[in-house]
C-alpha cells in the first residue's frame, strides 16, 4: 500500500481519515464543509450557550483539536493567535504575531481574514503583514516562522493556508506575480512555489484531492480559470477556463467532481467604464503627455476614480496596457457555478465541465458551495439559498432563508442538516434535501462573518466580537 501510494498520499490519506470530529481548518474536514459527527447542536438559543468569551476583531474562522479552540484576532494594531478550551472557554494561550501593523488597516477584510490550520500538534497561522507562523499547539510557542511578501491585494488577503502531504501551501494570488507557496510543515523551509501567470487577484483557498490513480492534487480556484497542481512538485496538470475575474470561494470535492462557485458581476454595474476599443484608440484619445500611459487626470471618470485601485495592476497610478487588457478581461469574465469531472490532462475546458449554472439570481459570493447528499447549496446575499441537483445542475429550489442578509461564512452540512450564519448575526438551521426546510432561526450578538465549525455536540460561532460556544442537548440528533 506504501508503495503504491508514495509517503506523502498515506500522510495525506491518514489525515483525512482521522478522527470524525477534527474540524482542524478552514470548512473542515478536507475543506467540505461536510463533517461527520453524529450529533449536532440543533438548536442556537441562550440555553444552549455552554460558554461565550469576549474575542478581537477578525473574519478568520475557529478550528477545532480534540481539546481547544484556535482562532486569530486583532486589537489596534495587535494580530495574534488564540487558544482556548473547547468545554470552559478559558484562555489556554495568546502569541503575538512577530511584528504589529506598521498602521490601522482600511481594507475590506481584516488583517486576520485567514483561518489557521492544525494538526493537533502545531497550529499554522498567516499574518497578511508578516507570513506564515507555526505554534506549538498546547503551549503557542512558536515554532517557525516564514516571511511573505505583503501581496498586492485590493481588499486584503484571505486565502486560508492548509494541509497536506506533510506541507503548508498557501494561494498567493495578487495583481502581478501570483504564485502557489509549499514549505515543509515541521521546518518551514520552502518545498516549493510555482508562479501563476496570467491570475490577478482572488480570495479563494485551495483543496487537495486524492485521485484513485496519479499523484496528489492541489486545486485552485484563480482569476479566469480553474486549475490543479501536482501535490509533490507544484507542477500544473489541468486547467479549466471560463472563470470569473475576482472568484472567492473554495472549491468542493465529492464522488470524482469539483464545484466551484466562481461567479462576478461585470465593474461595469458597479460604475466603471466600458473599455471598448484597443489600447491605442485610447490613448490617441486621452494621452496627453504622449508617454503612452493614462492618468487619473487624463481620464476623469467618477466610476473609473473609485475603481482604480481595481485596475492598476501595478501600483503605479498609471494605466497602461496590460492594465487594459485585464480590464477587458474583467468585463467578460463573469463566470458561474460549475461541476467539472476531475482526471483530466491539459486544457479540459471543453471536456470535463459537466454543467454551468449561470442564473445570476442564483448565484453565491463569499460563500463557498456545500455539496451534500446530492444537492449543490448556493447561498446568495440578502438570503436567497439555491439548491441545484449535482448529477445535472438542475435547480432543485430556491427561496430565502432567515432574515434578508449578506452572507460571507459558508453553509455547513452534517447530520441530515444544514447550518447557515449571516452577516447580520443570525444562525438558521434547515432540513437537508431537495426539498430543504428551515427549522429555526436565532439572533446572536455581532455580525457574522466567519464560518462555524462543529464538532460532536459542538458548534462554535464567531461574531464580531464574541466566540460562542453552543452544547447539544441530550435530545441533539
Amino acid at each position: 500500500m506504501i508503495g503504491s501510494l508514495g509517503l506523502g498520499a498515506l500522510w495525506l490519506v491518514l489525515t483525512v481519515s482521522g478522527s470524525d470530529d477534527a474540524w482542524s481548518g478552514f470548512r473542515g474536514p478536507d475543506g467540505s464543509c461536510v463533517s461527520r459527527i453524529e450529533t449536532m447542536v440543533e438548536s442556537y438559543a441562550a440555553e444552549n450557550v455552554a460558554w461565550k468569551i469576549g474575542v478581537g476583531a477578525g473574519y478568520s474562522s475557529p478550528i477545532l483539536s480534540e481539546r481547544a479552540v484556535f482562532l486569530t484576532a486583532f486589537e489596534g494594531l495587535n494580530p495574534a493567535t488564540f487558544c482556548f478550551d473547547r468545554k470552559t472557554g478559558k484562555e489556554l494561550w495568546k502569541t503575538p504575531a512577530p511584528k504589529p501593523l506598521e498602521e490601522a488597516y482600511r481594507g475590506m477584510n481584516t488583517p486576520v481574514s485567514s483561518t489557521p490550520a492544525t494538526d493537533g500538534k502545531r497550529v499554522y497561522s498567516y499574518y497578511m503583514h508578516f507570513g506564515l507562523v507555526c505554534h506549538d499547539a498546547e503551549s503557542g510557542d512558536v515554532v517557525w516562522q516564514h516571511e511573505v511578501d505583503m501581496l498586492r491585494v485590493p481588499h486584503g488577503m484571505s486565502s486560508s493556508p492548509i494541509l497536506a502531504g506533510g506541507k503548508v501551501l498557501l494561494q498567493c494570488d495578487q495583481d502581478t506575480g501570483s504564485y502557489l507557496l509549499a514549505l515543509d510543515k515541521d521546518t518551514g523551509k520552502p518545498a516549493w512555489k510555482i508562479d501563476r501567470p496570467g491570475i490577478t487577484h482572488g480570495y479563494s483557498t485551495p483543496i487537495v484531492h486524492q485521485p484513485k490513480e496519479g499523484p496528489v492534487e492541489v486545486i485552485l480556484s484563480g482569476a479566469y480559470q480553474l486549475t490543479g497542481h501536482s501535490l509533490e512538485t507544484g507542477e500544473r496538470l489541468w486547467w479549466v477556463d471560463g472563470m470569473c475575474w475576482m472568484p472567492m470561494a473554495m472549491p468542493s470535492i465529492a464522488d470524482g467532481v469539483v464545484y466551484v462557485s466562481s461567479a462576478m458581476s461585470s465593474p461595469a454595474e458597479f460604475g466603471a467604464p466600458s473599455f471598448d476599443g484597443t489600447f491605442k484608440e485610447a490613448l490617441a484619445e486621452k494621452d496627453q503627455d504622449g508617454d503612452e500611459k493614462i492618468s487619473k487626470s487624463e481620464w476623469p471618470h467618477k466610476g473609473l476614480a473609485e475603481l482604480w485601485f481595481i485596475y492598476d495592476l501595478n501600483g503605479d497610478d498609471l494605466f497602461d496596457e496590460e492594465d487594459w487588457n485585464f480590464a477587458q478581461a474583467r468585463k467578460r469574465a463573469l463566470g458561474g457555478t460549475f461541476a467539472v469531472k476531475l482526471g483530466g490532462k491539459g486544457d479540459v475546458t471543453g471536456s470535463h465541465i459537466l454543467w454551468k449554472y449561470d442564473d445570476r439570481r442564483g448565484q453565491s459570493g463569499s460563500p463557498s458551495p456545500l455539496v451534500y447528499e446530492g444537492a449543490v447549496y448556493l447561498i446568495k446575499d440578502g438570503g436567497v439559498l439555491t439548491t441545484l441537483d449535482a448529477k445535472t445542475g438542475d435547480v432543485l429550489k430556491q427561496g430565502r432563508v432567515g432574515q434578508p442578509s449578506p452572507y460571507s461564512a459558508s453553509p455547513i452540512g452534517a447530520c441530515g442538516k444544514v447550518l447557515l450564519a449571516s452577516g447580520a448575526g443570525q444562525v438558521v438551521l434547515l432540513d437537508a434535501g431537495k426539498e430543504w426546510e428551515e427549522l429555526g432561526a436565532w439572533e446572536l450578538d455581532g455580525d457574522i462573518w466567519a464560518t462555524p465549525a462543529v464538532g460532536n455536540g459542538q458548534t462554535f460561532v464567531r461574531t464580531k466580537n464574541w466566540l460562542y460556544a453552543f452544547q447539544a442537548t441530550s435530545g441533539g440528533h
